[in-house]
């Protein structure tokens, strides 16, 4: 114990300037001096931050604060950066600013104007990339490419959530580049086959879906998904009316819906609905009434393989 307190003390107090934290100092620090007013931490933050440390994608010289009254030190911002550094168990360069502070009230004041302002949002990180640009996109559609490249990656278990506020900006270019391409062809899809505006169809969970049978089946795809979109001369009792009846009518939790006192469903009852009415168009039988298996933790689509949405 003796000399791990020796081995702390000789970090030394927090100084001014841009220099290299290491994972010790980072965790002594907020040992040490972590605001006790501060926020709970965030663990899906600290682990984003910490994957972007083991990928050398950390922004260098990132801004952390102190104040100091009198002898002691307080960190108004910065907790989730030392948290990062601790658990990717990697140094990184950073700015560290020290303040001056009078009294406890000027703490407070200054521990309350960091992180007052909105996150950069994804969207602002694709046209910063020119994502728009490289596809031939509006940035309205680029943002449902990105949500469907995301939840398209989760279904297929490329990543483990399909949430894009529990991965990077840098995990979401990534996944972007990588399906966007695919995502691109159900947005054209759905263009040429609807003038009217099909909210539904934009959904991650129906292009989720759209895209996995475009990789898989695309000719068939093509057939089941367009009639989907346009409902060109569909009769009552035809897989994909159904499915289009379903999509339009049912409301997502949390958003808005077509009708009103609609049903509300989630993400997976979605994605299992349009597995029935493609299984049914697949097997060249009718189906008007779609039931859903709450249970089931996967959804089959025939000739495709298999989800887990």
């Amino acid at each position: 114990m003796h000399a791990l307190m020796m081995k702390n003390e000789s970090i030394g107090l927090p100084k001014e300037g841009i220099y290299m934290v290491t994972p010790e100092m980072a965790r002594v620090w907020l040992a040490k001096y972590n605001y006790q007013h501060q926020r709970k931490i965030r663990p899906y933050h600290v682990s984003s931050l910490a994957r972007m440390m083991e990928q050398g994608r950390f922004r260098a010289k990132t801004q952390v604060n102190f104040m100091r009254l009198g002898d002691r030190f307080f960190i108004t911002n910065g907790q989730h950066t030392f948290s990062a550094i601790e658990q990717s168990g990697t140094p990184q360069l950073l700015s560290v600013v020290v303040s001056e502070a009078s009294s406890e009230e000027e703490v407070a004041d200054d521990y309350s104007r960091h992180d007052t302002h909105l996150t950069r949002q994804h969207g602002d990180s694709l046209i910063a990339h020119e994502m728009d640009q490289f596809f031939g996109v509006t940035p309205t559609q680029l943002n449902k490419m990105a949500a469907a490249s995301i939840y398209f990656a989760k279904i297929v278990g490329r990543i483990a959530a399909g949430s894009a506020t529990q991965i990077t900006h840098d995990e979401k270019l990534d996944l972007l580049r990588e399906y966007g391409p695919l995502a691109l062809r159900a947005v054209r899809l759905i263009e040429e086959n609807t003038t009217e505006t099909v909210r539904w169809a934009y959904r991650k969970t129906t292009m989720g879906a759209m895209m996995f049978c475009l990789d898989k089946q695309p000719e068939i795809a093509e057939q089941f998904w367009s009639f989907v979109i346009s409902d060109d001369g569909l009769t009552v009792g035809d897989p994909r009316k159904t499915l289009r009846r379903y999509l339009s009518d049912v409301g997502t939790t949390g958003g808005a819906s077509t009708k009103q006192n609609a049903r509300y469903a989630v993400a997976h009852e979605f994605v299992k609905a349009s597995a029935q009415c493609w299984n049914a168009f697949i097997e060249h039988r009718d189906l008007r009434l779609i039931r859903v298996d709450f249970k089931a933790t996967t959804a089959t689509f025939k000739r495709c393989g298999e989800v887990t949405p």
